[in-house]
């Protein structure tokens, strides 16, 4: 069976350790949504000068609530609003949703409602609970371990580490945050992980599909001292299995420039096309999370293909000598939750002219055309070179989206590609081969 190997690189795939004194207690007319807090507010300000009215929404109700709407009012030191609609129109106040959608009682979540650079200064702000429905929905028992603040090169800050379920019933984890906090209480920053395995098998799984990594970015860059909280909702839910779809192997390597590269190739044995992301991890000997990256394929896999995969938009581990000398294990994870059957259309194109240069960085160069010999023009189209050992195993892979001067490449029309592929300079490129692709998406 002939094997199309299709390239993916990661572009960058988602309580309450104090008291509650100065809770604001809010009282909504519906009785299911009595007994909601909001605590800890803060208006903190980035480094590009947006500013963030950040602070903690709990659920003191003895049953869970989903659904959540808050409410805020900003006002400059006039007295005037500094909300704006979608046509920048003056509004009096604005809904928003904490970061967690479902909350068990006695669960919280941070908030955080960001104003633009452009707005006018705030003054003062008042952030009161809008409304919520009561969730009818078992919660899990999901729990995050070995966390810790991992620091850039660049002066910025992840908040990582693992969330495990300990239950012996599968869970899904609806969302996941933190908040840092200072030495009063308030909140500094606080945001949400977009990247996690969100499907948890039951605990002790054998092959570890009980827990997954996750990274969490912050503004500011913190000691590692800080305090902070974590925010977690997982419920219960259905046994999951994954499609026919497998990794078949992996590799590591760091190039000329300083990137760490996870690579590797998966298998879809499914008669089923499907689009799905993937979470790559990078763990220490004891087991703490150095990194984490996720992405989708830019092609969707078509059944009985196989696609390459570059993992290489990591947080903290790029031009990281020691980081990288410290990785001990790496991961990769597909979510059964996060798998979806493909309804894009793909029409294989013909690379010519071919041409190939090396440098002695480990560096290769492939340039040549893309010949569109289907009567229909194609408005995306990704040019894919995969190399290979002479053993047959992926070293290094890149992609490249054409665009077309015109927009369209026409029926009978060409158009030039220029990519470059990094491999691993450390070793000997002379039996290796390359592989060109030139796929374009259906234009309906």
């Amino acid at each position: 069976m002939k094997r199309f190997v299709i390239f993916l690189t990661v572009f960058l795939i988602l309580f309450d350790l104090f008291g509650c004194a100065g809770c604001v207690k809010v009282q909504s007319k519906d009785s299911l949504n009595e007994g909601i807090t909001i605590t800890k507010l803060n208006l903190d300000e980035d480094h590009y000068g947006g500013q963030h009215i950040v602070g903690e929404i709990r659920n003191e109700n003895s049953f869970p609530v989903q659904s959540i709407k808050m409410k805020v009012s900003i006002t400059d030191a006039n007295g005037e609003t500094v909300l704006r609609d979608a046509r920048n129109k003056p509004i009096p106040e604005a809904l928003f949703n904490p970061f967690l959608n479902i909350l068990f009682p006695g669960e919280s979540s941070g908030f955080d409602y960001s104003l633009s650079p452009l707005a006018s200064t705030a003054a003062d702000y008042q952030v009161t609970f809008s409304s919520a429905l009561k969730a009818n929905t078992e919660k899990a028992d999901v729990r995050i371990e070995k966390t810790h603040i991992q620091h850039s090169m660049y002066g910025t800050s992840f908040f990582m580490g693992e969330v495990v379920n300990h239950g012996s019933q599968p869970a899904r984890v609806e969302g996941l945050g933190v908040a840092v906090l200072g030495e009063d209480g308030k909140i500094l920053d606080t945001n949400v992980a977009s990247s996690l395995v969100q499907y948890l098998a039951p605990a002790k799984d054998p092959d570890g599909l009980d827990k997954s990594t996750f990274s969490i970015p912050l503004r500011g860059s913190f000691g590692d001292r800080v305090q902070w909280q974590t925010y977690i909702s997982s419920v219960i839910t259905g046994r999951m299995n994954l499609p026919a779809v497998h990794i078949l192997e992996s590799h590591q390597f760091v190039d000329s420039l300083g990137y760490f590269h996870l690579i590797g190739l998966i298998g879809n044995e499914s008669p089923i096309p499907f689009f799905f992301p993937l979470l790559g991890s990078l763990l220490e000997k004891n087991g703490d999370v150095l990194d984490s990256a996720a992405g989708y394929l830019p092609v969707d896999m078509q059944p009985g293909s196989v696609s390459a995969f570059d993992l290489l938009d990591w947080k903290v581990v790029n031009h990281n000598v020691a980081l990288q000398a410290m990785i001990h294990e790496t991961k990769i994870q597909i979510d059964p939750s996060r798998i979806f059957p493909s309804k894009q259309r793909y029409f294989q194109l013909i690379p010519s002219n071919v041409q190939e240069s090396r440098n002695d960085q480990g560096v290769w160069t492939i340039k040549g055309r893309i010949n569109n010999f289907w009567p229909i023009p194609f408005r995306s189209i990704v040019v894919i070179v995969s190399i290979f050992s002479g053993q047959n195993h992926l070293v290094a892979t890149n992609y490249q989206w054409v665009h077309p001067i015109n927009i369209l490449l026409e029926g009978g029309r060409k158009a030039q590609f220029d990519l470059q592929v990094f491999l691993d300079p450390t070793r000997d490129p002379l039996k290796y081969t390359y592989q060109v692709q030139a796929i374009a998406v259906s234009p309906w």
